[in-house]
């Protein structure tokens, strides 16, 4: 920050701040609250969103564009996100406000902007955790088929309710020893997979067939779309950058943490996939659209196939739920701070920015209520409602990314026409300014031909066609309803923006770690030291 943008913040500071429990909010987002900034330590920060229902949707994308088809769209969609995640770090390293994402729009784009993008994101939330409640069911019906779906159903929003009301709490640091155990589990589930893939290509199976990469051939299109609802992760950082220890440490960290993550785990669980199962195997087909839970997983149905059994695959079932529960908790969670955030902001009906005993129970109501269209399973079955959630995340996913793009063009040049260099930035992205074009590119691309099938000849399908384009019509109607509320529908202009809030708290707690700061002499301490 330079040192007249410094001198103006210590002038002028925000005069519209206003108090609430114990934290503070403006008009541009809420600032680092006082009670819980710098709760979390470096390693509860979130840098993957894979969640169980990756697991299971992957097969689809095996069976549309085959094995290469499958790894060129996770690459290209990955570069995509990757791209993205730049310009992510960048601002929420500069200034990691509360409620961060859903703010950004609204403080560097313009009001009624900021609106539909905050709606947009809650949305993208909500819809990923009722897939991932889906997926939860189907996986308790792969152990006990004969107990009905909505029995599961109610006990997954119960458990991820209850689960999700402890670290909610804005007056305690919140409890992450439920998260850290999905993620062992979840680390326990990817590495098995690429373990058991590896020996068994080399021959190491019942049937004593190495079958190496026999079944890469005849590739089909790209499966764009079961890469975009498959990759995601730097929401997540972005969100609990207010929380972190030494933020403007921690965030880059976790930004490079999620780039190898991303090319590691996706990447690798494609090749696997396409290892284990042919694209145009039958038993695919039928366990993609019969079987419940983690049946219809490619992983699966390649145990099966090569005769390893029934334990792996019941033990695979069990580690899905538990990777699932991690993400739609983080679903969960993420969509009622937003949701609290955006009712301070003036963005959503105030009622949900009200707490109960600290916790925003008017804004977990809310989400966790609409998560009850997940019933429709009893009647429609899981694999069509998975599909269903599948479809409306994916293109809330393009907008959201969209508006994320536009987000870092309009603050970059905010930072240009308040004299801020990108070479006094805390952190700088790789080729930030040509991904960014790129990732914008692409998305706009892919969104508009996101549901192609349906204007074949013999293809239309009006569901598939509202699943496919629904965030598209909502992003519009919320727009156009926040206009006619008063927001303003111009953009802001750079000079405009407002480049003060926040910066000079987030500085002082910088420079009080870097003052504190010891380096490590011992390997240990700089072997953690590299960790987190």
């Amino acid at each position: 920050m330079t040192s007249h943008v410094r001198n103006a913040a210590r002038a002028s500071p925000a005069s519209s701040e206003k108090d609430y429990d114990g934290g503070k909010a403006t008009a541009n987002g809420a600032t680092r609250s006082a009670s819980r900034a710098s709760s979390l330590l470096p390693g509860d920060v979130p840098s993957s969103s894979s969640g169980g229902a990756s697991f299971i949707y992957i097969g689809t994308g095996l069976r549309e564009g085959g094995p290469l088809g499958l790894l060129l769209a996770f690459l290209l969609y990955g570069s995509v996100v990757w791209g993205v995640a730049q310009g992510v770090g960048e601002i929420a390293t500069w200034v990691p406000i509360g409620g961060s994402i859903p703010m950004w729009a609204n403080r560097f784009v313009g009001e009624a902007w900021g609106t539909m993008h905050a709606w947009t994101y809650l949305y993208c939330q909500v819809t990923t955790f009722c897939t991932e409640i889906v997926a939860v069911c189907g996986c308790f019906q792969y152990f006990w088929p004969e107990i009905n779906v909505s029995a599961w159903i109610g006990l997954t929003i119960g458990f991820t309710s209850s689960s999700t009301f402890g670290e909610l709490v804005f007056t305690e640091k919140p409890n992450f020893i439920l998260r850290e155990l999905f993620l062992i589990f979840k680390l326990v589930l990817v590495i098995g997979l690429f373990l058991m893939t590896f020996v068994m290509m080399l021959g190491g199976n019942p049937n004593h067939d190495r079958f190496g990469f026999r079944y890469w051939g005849n590739p089909g299109p790209l499966a764009l779309k079961v890469a975009a609802f498959t990759i995601g992760g730097p929401d997540c950082i972005a969100m609990t950058a207010p929380e972190v220890i030494n933020p403007r440490r921690t965030i880059p960290k976790a930004m490079d943490r999620f780039m190898w993550r991303l090319f590691g785990i996706y990447v690798g669980c494609v090749l696997a996939v396409g290892v284990l199962v042919p694209y145009n195997d039958a038993e695919l087909a039928e366990a993609q659209a019969t079987a419940p839970g983690a049946g219809s997983s490619p992983f699966v149905v390649g145990m099966l196939k090569h005769g390893l059994g029934t334990a792996l695959p019941k033990i695979m079932n069990a580690l899905v739920i538990t990777s699932a529960g991690s993400c739609g908790n983080a679903d969960i969670y993420f969509s009622t701070r937003a949701l609290h955030a955006m009712a301070l902001n003036r963005q959503a009906p105030r009622i949900f920015a009200q707490t109960v005993r600290g916790i925003p129970a008017y804004a977990l109501t809310l989400c966790l209520s609409i998560c009850l269209v997940t019933f429709m399973t009893v009647n429609k079955g899981s694999a069509v409602v998975f599909n269903y959630f599948t479809s409306l995340y994916t293109i809330g996913g393009f907008a959201h990314y969209c508006f994320l793009c536009i987000a870092w063009w309009r603050w970059d040049a905010a930072c240009k026409a308040h004299g801020i260099t990108r070479a006094s930035l805390p952190y700088r992205g790789t080729a930030t300014k040509y991904l960014m074009p790129f990732a914008f590119t692409t998305i706009i691309i892919v969104a508009l031909t996101n549901g192609y099938g349906v204007f074949v000849t013999g293809g239309w399908n009006v569901g598939t066609f509202i699943c496919d384009y629904f965030a598209i019509a909502g992003c519009t109607a919320v727009y156009a309803i926040a206009v006619c509320c008063g927001q303003d529908w111009r953009w802001r202009k750079p000079e405009d923006v407002d480049m003060i809030t926040g910066i000079l708290e987030v500085e002082a707690d910088e420079a009080m770690h870097k003052e504190n700061y010891t380096k490590p002499t011992t390997f240990a301490g700089k072997l953690s030291e590299w960790a987190w």
